[in-house]
């Protein structure tokens, strides 16, 4: 269902963008970050913008990047995944910055960073960059990124339209995205591995097993269903996990959206 609102382009493009929304719903990072290029015609802007609304919903779906890193940290803490349209230049402060959000930065310590007195700000959050011209150029940013390039749209729909219909799916687009962990715990971990970059791969907090990547995520299991998302891991015959949508109750925390039974396949 997912298909018919974005402009992916390839194949290879889908699984990626269905990788990040995952990982973007988990609710501790680390994350990545997508950088989203398309010349103009391509809809890089409203393809931002509908993942803000799966994703974590906001009155400003989008925004530009702020110049200071005070103000990225800030805007950060407010909100679970940051999206920046037409992105056209960044320093090495605000790549090193993007970093720290991300993953936490390059030790296992997470930079401070505080915006008065008596306010503290300590953020890890995804991330959605678009723009022309690919500007994660710095090897720790890079590391840190899913670059998806976006083909030029031939045929085109009203914006309105595209809202309308988009407003109708949302709920049934993230059951379906909660029904795509449906798999066994050996075909999931074997996905991530496929678009896993060696870092992540190599980090010590990742899964070495699909036993220990049931264990996790069971771990996990209270912060989805506090989003109405019931997780259950069946052992009889093939191990498998399953979930869906069984409350139409809200998230305060992270605003996601209600539903109610088994999603549908995106």
């Amino acid at each position: 269902m997912l298909h018919g609102f974005l402009n992916y382009g390839t194949e290879g493009n889908w699984i990626l963008l269905i990788v990040f929304i995952l990982y973007s719903l988990r609710p501790l990072g680390p994350y990545v970050i997508l950088v989203v290029l398309g010349t103009a015609g391509s809809a890089k802007s409203t393809f931002s913008r509908l993942l803000r609304l799966l994703i974590d919903p906001s009155s400003v779906p989008t925004q530009a990047l702020p110049r200071a890193i005070a103000d990225l940290m800030i805007t950060a803490s407010n909100s679970h995944l940051l999206v920046f349209d037409n992105v056209r230049t960044l320093s090495v402060e605000l790549s090193d910055a993007l970093c720290q959000l991300a993953t936490g930065g390059g030790s296992c310590t997470r930079t401070l960073y505080t915006n008065s007195e008596e306010t503290l700000v300590h953020v890890t959050k995804p991330c959605i960059l678009n723009g022309s011209d690919d500007v994660a150029s710095q090897p720790d940013l890079v590391s840190r990124c899913i670059l998806m390039e976006l083909p030029t749209i031939t045929v085109r729909r009203t914006e309105e339209d595209l809202n309308s219909k988009f407003a109708a799916s949302i709920d049934a687009i993230f059951a379906g995205l909660m029904d795509t962990l449906s798999k066994t715990p050996t075909d999931l971990l074997a996905a991530l591995r496929e678009v896993a970059t060696r870092s992540q791969a190599n980090d010590k907090v990742w899964p070495m097993s699909p036993h220990s990547l049931s264990k996790r995520l069971k771990k996990m299991e209270p912060a989805p269903r506090a989003c109405g998302v019931g997780v259950t891991f069946q052992h009889s015959g093939n191990r498998t996990i399953q979930s869906a949508l069984f409350s139409s109750q809200r998230c305060p925390a992270c605003s996601r959206h209600p539903g109610v039974g088994q999603g549908a396949a995106p």
